[in-house]
């Protein structure tokens, strides 16, 4: 590895675009002044990520022909927000930038966001309107709710503001960096009630947000204006423990009577276990993949001793949802779980929720033989993230201007030593199953009932 090797190409794109002049014209010298501090923010921005992204470093990503590609459109938006800067307010600045971001299609890559202080994107999620959405394999469907919209619960979602929701998709992707189409819609359904997010990706109206419905039949629509006074403040950031969180709001769903399905149940705890005796199924629930709590060693312990008794017939390892963490102390236990459990018995459940850490335990898992079950994960299966620990470490910045914190992760991950090296670098299951809101609103988890028929 290198940290100095950049593609020519994009030297020379870098050279041009700091030595390009640009006419400001007749402006007081305030407004120059502002032109002056955003464009050395701007360059600032530039400078860092074509130094420490590994895109554009790595001796073995640089000539990579995606990474080529994103590397110049990245230099030619910054060069277009540049001749533009004197026609943006200061939000519409900051809102480019992230656009920029958005580029690298590198969901690690932080402009302005958690954990930082000072940060862009935690102020537009700060506030949310009760409504609570979730992708389901055909659109994003309004989950939960303040019980004054109880009228459009469990309905799909068609536009924000008489825009088609197609459309507001496509500038969110435009925003958000996202790394394929799966992680873009888990991640669109969680923060698409955030008003400021809205407003960013120009979906915004004067004073009140109007959602439109399908009801009925499928041909019928229902609209709910929500005044953007009608919030609720909030850390912005959180999206693991969605149920449990938004439950402690007051937010009231519209299912059946019942114990909501196994995989939504303690989401306070990163990882737990219960062993289903009549079936002689262990199923194990990581939310995260931490092992810093007594949960973890508690769960696994456990675990492994009721394999090792040969009580269970097969073992489940449920990943989704999970946004990673550190998966180095999960590995030996999971090889022991798959030495123990009946050939062809493993399973691990996945879904567009799955990243990093738990992207890679996965990966791992598949090579022990565990059955793949559930939908495509939302991380490639090429991608950057950050390792150690310092206090000031190179990869991360400051805007001088602005004050905005900037992060490029400093690591490349890859499932190719695995085997593992998709078309697209989405891993897939072996066995797809579609969570749908038939299943929410009947508390049905079909993944874990497809392995109950399997091992009965």
């Amino acid at each position: 590895m290198t940290k100095k090797l950049i593609p020519i190409l994009l030297i020379c794109l870098f050279f041009f675009s700091s030595c390009a002049t640009r006419v400001i014209g007749d402006i007081d010298e305030e407004t120059a002044e502002r032109i002056r501090f955003w464009t050395a923010d701007v360059e600032q921005f530039r400078s860092h990520v074509l130094r420490w992204h590994p895109k554009f470093v790595h001796e073995d990503l640089v000539g990579l022909p995606r990474n080529i590609e994103q590397g110049i459109a990245l230099d030619h938006h910054l060069n277009k927000l540049l001749k533009n800067i004197i026609n943006l307010t200061d939000f519409e600045v900051l809102a480019e930038l992230q656009r920029a971001a958005a580029i690298l299609q590198d969901g690690h890559f932080i402009f302005g966001g958690f954990p930082f202080q000072n940060n862009f994107m935690h102020s537009l999620m700060n506030n949310r309107y009760p409504l609570v959405f979730k992708w389901l394999y055909d659109g994003f469907y309004l989950a939960m709710a303040d019980e004054d919209f109880n009228g459009v619960l469990n309905h799909k979602l068609l536009a924000i503001n008489n825009i088609p929701i197609e459309d507001v998709f496509s500038a969110f992707i435009g925003f958000m960096s996202v790394e394929n189409i799966y992680g873009a819609k888990s991640q669109f359904a969680l923060h698409v009630n955030a008003p400021g997010l809205l407003d960013a990706i120009g979906v915004k109206d004067s004073t009140d947000t109007v959602f439109g419905f399908c009801v009925g039949n499928g041909s019928d629509t229902l609209n709910i204006s929500i005044p953007k006074s009608y919030i609720i403040a909030m850390d912005g950031w959180w999206g693991v423990n969605w149920i449990a969180n938004w439950y402690s709001f007051g937010l009231v769903d519209n299912r059946i009577e019942g114990e909501l399905p196994v995989m939504f149940r303690n989401h306070e705890t990163a990882n737990w276990h219960i062993f289903f005796e009549g079936d002689g199924l262990l199923y194990i629930r990581i939310h995260e993949s931490m092992r810093f709590g007594n949960d973890f060693k508690y769960t696994f312990d456990n675990a492994v001793r009721l394999t090792e008794s040969r009580m269970m017939r097969a073992t489940i390892i449920d990943l989704r949802g999970n946004p990673g963490g550190d998966k180095e102390a999960y590995l030996p236990y999971f090889r022991i779980l798959a030495e123990n459990t009946p050939p062809g018995s493993l399973f691990v459940f996945m879904d567009e929720g799955v990243y990093s850490a738990a992207l890679l335990s996965a990966g791992y898992l598949y090579t022990l033989g565990a059955v793949l079950v559930g939908r495509p994960s939302g991380q490639l299966t090429d991608f950057y993230a950050f390792v150690g620990t310092s206090a000031r470490p190179q990869w991360w910045a400051t805007l001088r201007f602005s004050r905005y914190e900037i992060a490029v992760p400093n690591q490349f991950f890859t499932l190719r030593p695995l085997g593992i090296n998709p078309p697209d670098l989405t891993l897939r299951p072996h066995i797809t199953i579609d969570f749908t809101i038939e299943d929410w609103i009947n508390n049905r988890d079909p993944l874990l009932e497809y392995v109950l028929g399997r091992i009965n």
